[in-house]
C-alpha cells in the first residue's frame, strides 16, 4: 500500500498506470537489461521512507523501503555500525507489531519474516549506512488480486476484471471449460491452475445476452469442503486466513467495484473466496 493505495505486486503496466491515476510522482532508472527500477516516497506507520520498486521484465520483484529517519538522518554516513543495527531493532518491532509474531530468521544484520508468497525483511546496511524493509515474492507461483477494481491475475495467463466480456476467455492462453449453460448460452465457465503443487479452481459466470462477467468463484480443489450451519463459521474463517497467508490480502474487501469474501455453499458444502461485480 501506497498512500492506502494498492501498488505491490502489480505487473509493470498495471503498476504504472495506477501510479499516474493517483498522481503519485515516481521516477524511472533504467539499467539497460531486463531489470527496471522505480522509486518514489511514502510512509508506513508514522515513518517516512524512500522506496524502490525493481521489476525482472514485466513482474514487480522486490520493493525495498530505506528509512529516512532514525540515526541515519541525524548523522549520515557518519552513522556508526552500533546505531544502524538500533535503526534496524526499530523497523523488526514495527513489523512484529504488524504481524503479531516474532521474525522466523534473525542474524545481526537482518531479520525475515517468512510467508507462503515470498518473504519481509528488516535490515542494516554498513556500506551504506541505511535501515530499510525489504519486500520479495515467489514469482513462480505468485497470484495478484488487484483491490480496488477487483482485478484478478494467476499463472500469466488467467486475468479476470469488471467489464470483462466472455470471448476474451478464447484469446488468452488457458484451457476454459464450459460449466454452466443456459438455453443455447453458455453463462459459466471453468478452468484449473496449481500453486505449490496444490489444485486451484477457478469459475467465472456472465451476465445472458452476451453481457459482462457477474462474479467469480476461487479457491483450493481439496481441504476447504464441509458443512456448516450459518454463512459464517468455520470453513469461512479458515478460507480467509488461508488467503491471507498465501496472498497478503484481508478479506473482505470492497469498493465501487463490489466486493470480494469468503462464500459458504451450504449446498455443496464447499467454501471458496467469492467475487460479485456491481
Amino acid at each position: 500500500m501506497l498512500n492506502n493505495i494498492p501498488v505491490a505486486p502489480l505487473d509493470g503496466q498495471k503498476f504504472i498506470a495506477t501510479m499516474k491515476e493517483n498522481a503519485i510522482d515516481i521516477e524511472k532508472h533504467t539499467t539497460g537489461t531486463h531489470i527496471r527500477n522505480f522509486s518514489t516516497s511514502g510512509s508506513l506507520k508514522g515513518l517516512e521512507f524512500g522506496i524502490n520498486f525493481i521489476f525482472d521484465c514485466a513482474h514487480m520483484q522486490t520493493v525495498w523501503m530505506s528509512w529516512d529517519g532514525g540515526n541515519t538522518k541525524k548523522y549520515g554516513y557518519d552513522t556508526t555500525e552500533s546505531q544502524l543495527l538500533s535503526d534496524k531493532d526499530t523497523l523488526v518491532k514495527l513489523l512484529s507489531k504488524s504481524f503479531n509474531r516474532n521474525p522466523d530468521e534473525i542474524n545481526k544484520a537482518s531479520s525475515t519474516f517468512q510467508f507462503p508468497w515470498g518473504h519481509i525483511s528488516a535490515s542494516a546496511s554498513i556500506q551504506s549506512s541505511t535501515a530499510a524493509i525489504g519486500i520479495s515474492w515467489n514469482f513462480l507461483e505468485i497470484m495478484i488480486l488487484k483491490i480496488e477494481d477487483g482485478y484478478f491475475f494467476a499463472t500469466e495467463s488467467i486475468s479476470l476484471f469488471r467489464g470483462m466480456k466472455r470471448e476474451k476467455l478464447s484469446s488468452i492462453d488457458q484451457d476454459w471449460k464450459v460449466w454452466i449453460r443456459h438455453g443455447n448460452e453458455e453463462i459459466a465457465y471453468k478452468t484449473s491452475f496449481e500453486i505449490k503443487k496444490n489444485k486451484m479452481i477457478i469459475i467465472c459466470f456472465f451476465e445472458e445476452n452476451d453481457g459482462p462477467i457477474k462474479f467469480w468463484d476461487f479457491g483450493p480443489a481439496k481441504g476447504m469442503n464441509g458443512f456448516q450451519s450459518k454463512p459464517e463459521g468455520k470453513y469461512t474463517r479458515k478460507v480467509r486466513r488461508w488467503f491471507l497467508d498465501e496472498f497478503g490480502i484481508m478479506l473482505p474487501q470492497s469498493g465501487t467495484w463490489g466486493e470480494i469474501d469468503a462464500f459458504h455453499d451450504p449446498h455443496n458444502h464447499t467454501t471458496s473466496v467469492f467475487c460479485i461485480y456491481k
